[in-house]
């Protein structure tokens, strides 16, 4: 009877914590990325980090305290702020995660960053070398909070840290309920996030060895031999979701070749080369949110030197980010007929179709973010007094011209409402689209 009742009892913990798993894999579903690859992305950016990011030139007017700089004067300021992080213990960043809150897993940042130390590992929170808790929004719950955040430290930051749209929250009836205030900073993919972190950017653009030779640039070209992929597998429940599945449905009326792969078409192989291809549909799950622009535009088809045709955020937001001439933004054709027209007309055309590939032959600190920090690296300079990233930052002279380039603010940055800047600051199209 003993035996029987310890295997009914493991057999529950079993189930009960699949149920946990499965309610945290649906949580983040929407992004159609796995939470590995999103977990993963700041450790491969530090791996593929060779050159400390500086921002741009014409940004140092902005700051008082570097107007009078030259950009070498600045650089020498920069790599000394950087090189001085190093002389001191690292300071460390617990990454409270979805699937890994539990692990011992860290990682060490490069000297790009400064000296951090991140780690999943949350029986480290109330270290005293614990300077930053990076919350992802999945535990953003004030029953979270309370049940690990109870003795939280007036000398610690803790950072909200989001990948997904604002619709998401309206389909899972979230709220930032007794949690809305409890944050210093915001770590999402909209660029006036105070920490960016973008989505996808870290292993694609970075990876590619930039600028590629004739050579290889005309053996990418000469290797495609298929024109258009699209791997989806959010098939509907968002308004965005649908509209995009109908968009596609409605190219395929118009006779353009396009491989099918996702959970959304079962039948379909998904072993494709996405080089192979001359167009990659990275149509978003949620359309008209600021800056929603996720892996399906960096990671499935800048990376492989395939053009992407993009429907999702506003144009100026891919045009802000995106390398010159690098995508084909579909709602500036009237119908999808007319996009599928072009599209036939490229393929016939090399000479036009390459023309969005010459971006390639560019150094890849051509692109217009290049130079910015983002994600954890961004974090691990602010924790030790660096700010220069803030001046990519559109509401830098409103919100962070105080703050010194090199050296902490007078008092701790704060962001007053996660809701009213996260929800309220967004395109009112982007909420309206359910």
């Amino acid at each position: 009877m003993v035996s029987v009742c310890r295997r009914v009892k493991l057999t529950l913990t079993v189930l009960m914590g699949l149920t946990f798993y499965i309610a945290v894999k649906l949580l983040s579903n929407g992004s159609e990325v796995s939470n590995d690859k999103e977990l993963n992305a700041d450790k491969q950016h530090v791996q593929h980090q060779f050159q400390c990011r500086i921002p741009d030139e014409n940004l140092r007017n902005l700051s008082d305290e570097l107007r009078e700089m030259s950009q070498d004067e600045f650089k020498k300021r920069l790599d000394e702020a950087l090189s001085q992080a190093q002389n001191h213990k690292p300071i460390r960043i617990v990454h409270v995660e979805a699937e890994y809150h539990k692990t011992g897993r860290s990682h060490k940042t490069p000297q790009c960053c400064g000296n951090c130390e991140i780690t999943y590992d949350i029986s480290k929170i109330d270290d005293p070398n614990t300077k930053a808790v990076v919350v992802h929004f999945s535990r953003a719950t004030k029953r979270y909070f309370m049940e690990h955040f109870r003795n939280r430290r007036a000398d610690q930051y803790f950072v909200w840290q989001c990948r997904e749209a604002p619709l998401m929250f309206q389909y899972r009836h979230m709220t930032f309920t007794g949690i809305d205030s409890d944050f210093n900073l915001s770590m999402t993919y909209r660029g006036n996030s105070d920490i960016w972190f973008p989505s996808g950017w870290e292993d694609s653009i970075d990876d590619l060895n930039l600028p590629l030779t004739d050579d290889k640039f005309n053996e990418l070209v000469e290797g495609k031999n298929r024109l258009a992929l699209w791997v989806v597998s959010n098939c509907g429940g968002r308004s965005g979701a649908e509209k995009r599945m109908k968009y596609v449905k409605d190219l395929l009326k118009h006779n353009l070749d396009i491989d099918l792969g996702g959970r959304c078409f079962k039948d379909r192989s998904e072993n494709f080369n996405n080089e192979k291809y001359k167009f990659y549909f990275a149509f978003e799950n949620s359309w008209n949110c600021s800056d929603y622009i996720t892996e399906k535009f960096w990671r499935n088809a800048l990376s492989y030197g395939t053009v992407p045709v993009v429907l999702g955020a506003v144009k100026g937001d891919y045009l802000k980010i995106a390398p010159h001439n690098s995508f084909i933004y579909a709602h500036d054709f009237k119908s999808p007929k007319e996009i599928a027209e072009y599209l036939k007309y490229l393929d016939r055309n090399q000479t036009a179709y390459v023309e969005y590939l010459n971006w390639m032959k560019q150094p890849k600190r051509a692109s217009p973010m290049a130079n910015r920090e983002r994600g954890m690296c961004q974090l691990c300079r602010v924790l030790h007094g660096i700010n220069v990233d803030n001046l990519y930052n559109p509401n830098y002279m409103s919100r962070y011209r105080d703050i010194p380039m090199f050296g902490h603010p007078a008092r701790p940055r704060v962001v007053p409402s996660i809701s009213d800047w996260y929800l309220g600051e967004d395109n009112k199209g982007c909420l309206d689209d359910v």
